[in-house]
């Protein structure tokens, strides 16, 4: 992933392929309040967005490459929208409240919640919030997301998952394809666990191979012993807990 310049940074914002002194000097300005408050920024490569907190709606100003691959949207449909955009009919409203709280507060805040990608598929998100103040006023936050779907732990009670949670299920067992179609039946756990040759096939147009192999991880959901809500999960990012890192625009100005 390569660097982002300042003018780039401004072609995204601004939408136009001059700059004025005054825009790059804005840019920098809150690179060096965000780097001085938070030192780390300057390094590693995560999901990344800055929003304007002095424009209505707190709306998207800037993403990184990362935030784009993990969303499936592109920067032209992200950007002026309010990262709302990412919620679903099953994201968590308490979840949601909690970050307008913060954000109206002008509040640090971490929290994970349930979004959506582009193309429906749910994803689990990890993410911060990081306010950029000038003097007394916050006039910015950074948002830094993962992608925890890989090793986030589901109930360990198949039978009460909710469609995201089948759709996770899918992922992990090979099944990507079909997790969206899955998602939008509302399949639910206790459906999943009694699915039948047929209803895979007619329904969800598996062939008899990809039945057959989906109905055996279904039956390990089963097994005495079994770990259910970590099926098919990757172990914990030894980073996980540690901040992450996302890479700032660097200045490019001669």
């Amino acid at each position: 992933m390569g660097q982002v310049s300042s003018h780039q940074f401004f072609n995204t914002v601004a939408g136009r392929k001059a700059f004025s002194e005054a825009s790059i000097k804005q840019l920098d300005a809150i690179q060096a309040r965000a780097l001085k408050q938070y030192p780390w920024l300057d390094q590693g490569y995560v999901s990344c967005t800055v929003t304007d907190n002095t424009l209505p709606d707190n709306p998207i100003v800037w993403v990184n490459d990362a935030f784009e691959q993990m969303t499936k949207y592109t920067r032209e449909e992200i950007i002026g929208h309010n990262c709302r955009f990412l919620q679903g009919p099953l994201t968590d409203r308490d979840t949601v409240r909690r970050v307008r709280e913060a954000l109206a507060a002008g509040e640090q805040t971490k929290v994970e919640i349930l979004n959506y990608r582009k193309d429906g598929l749910p994803f689990y998100n990890r993410f911060s919030i990081l306010p950029i103040h000038d003097d007394e006023r916050v006039t910015h936050f950074i948002s830094i997301q993962r992608d925890i779907t890989s090793f986030k732990e589901m109930g360990n009670k198949p039978e009460q998952w909710s469609p995201p949670e089948v759709a996770t299920f899918l992922l992990r067992a090979g099944y990507e394809s079909y997790a969206q179609a899955f998602l939008k039946h509302g399949i639910t756990g206790e459906e999943l666990l009694y699915m039948t040759p047929d209803e895979l096939e007619f329904i969800f147009t598996m062939t008899a191979h990809e039945a057959f192999h989906l109905l055996l991880c279904i039956e390990d959901l089963k097994k005495p012993g079994a770990n259910p809500g970590a099926y098919g999960a990757e172990p914990p990012d030894e980073d996980e807990e540690r901040p992450a890192k996302p890479r700032l625009i660097k200045k490019s100005i001669a």
